[in-house]
């Protein structure tokens, strides 16, 4: 696994000296890996990571050195931050309520459900 140094030796040091206004990303790599290394050797099934969740760079980084490579992802620019650092990554794209430009970024991307390769009226013809 690909480990990025710490900044600092921990989240206090860097808080006290820098005393940051604007909101701070604390991450310990290395126990980001093992987490999610451990989930997917107890997981039976596809683990993806919801980038909801946190779409940092550093994070998404560290997701895939651990061997996750599937992402729920709910909109272009998040398959894009995925695609960055993942650029053959399996992207499930699980946003219920899609715009017709956020449709056809899917699809130029190559990120396709099936509900996405249906048009509108091929959708709504499905309705009961």
């Amino acid at each position: 696994m690909k480990q990025d140094p710490a900044l600092w030796p921990d989240p206090r040091t860097h808080l006290t000296r820098l005393n940051p206004d604007h909101p701070v990303l604390c991450l310990a790599p290395e126990l980001l890996q093992q987490t999610a290394a451990r989930f997917q050797t107890k997981f039976e099934g596809l683990v993806t990571y919801a980038v909801k969740a946190n779409d940092r760079v550093e994070v998404l980084g560290n997701i895939t050195a651990a061997g996750i490579k599937a992402f729920d992802v709910a909109s272009p620019a998040e398959m894009e931050r995925v695609r960055a650092v993942l650029p053959d990554a399996i992207l499930h794209y699980h946003n219920p309520v899609r715009s017709l430009a956020e449709i056809t970024a899917g699809r130029a991307r190559r990120n396709c459900s099936q509900s996405l390769m249906l048009s509108r009226r091929q959708r709504a013809a499905r309705l009961p």
